[in-house]
């Protein structure tokens, strides 16, 4: 609703009423849009800055339901959009799945169930790994903060592969 200076005084007490509430909800909305992008402008400056030392830190569970089909979920402190690849399999070698899922901005990541031809899950160990996947693979704002072949990367997470260094998280895991 446009209304000149003068015409404003003509109108309703009511309708004054709304032509305020009108400037104020625009005036709301423009405050909000501006710290929306003033948060991610600084987002974007705290992921160009030169990043110190990450020490990279994760835990992980697999949930499983009552019809025996497991579920992962976990937290990290590496950067949201951290590309990851969930691999989960008996240790004797009878089953073997993956699946791949992100981290999300709070730090957490999930998959869905597991398949396993519509059946329940087998008794027994299975080795549950979180695998990050050489740098290359990443995204470039995650690699921007990690550093080229993970070189920003601290701590016991991190390791050797043949196409490089990768990160990576195994936990034996008994169903029974």
């Amino acid at each position: 609703m446009v209304v000149k200076a003068a015409a404003f005084f003509n109108l309703s007490e009511e309708e004054q009423e709304a032509v305020l509430k009108e400037v104020q909800a625009k005036a709301d909305a423009e405050e909000q849009r501006k710290m929306e992008e003033a948060e991610k402008a600084k987002k974007a400056a705290e992921a160009k800055a030169a990043p110190g030392p990450v020490y990279a830190e994760m835990d992980v569970q697999m949930e499983l339901s009552a019809d025996r089909k497991a579920s992962v979920s976990g937290t990290s402190n590496l950067p949201a959009g951290t590309e990851l690849l969930i691999s989960f399999s008996l240790t004797d070698n009878s089953y073997h799945t993956y699946t791949k899922t992100v981290i999300e901005e709070d730090g957490t990541f999930t998959t869905e169930q597991f398949p396993n031809h519509g059946t329940a899950l087998a008794y027994g160990t299975y080795l549950l790994e979180v695998i990050s996947g050489v740098a290359n693979i990443q995204p470039p704002e995650v690699k921007a903060i990690l550093g080229e072949n993970y070189g920003n990367v601290k701590g016991p997470l991190v390791q050797g592969g043949a196409a490089g260094r990768i990160l990576k998280l195994e936990k034996n895991i008994m169903i029974n």
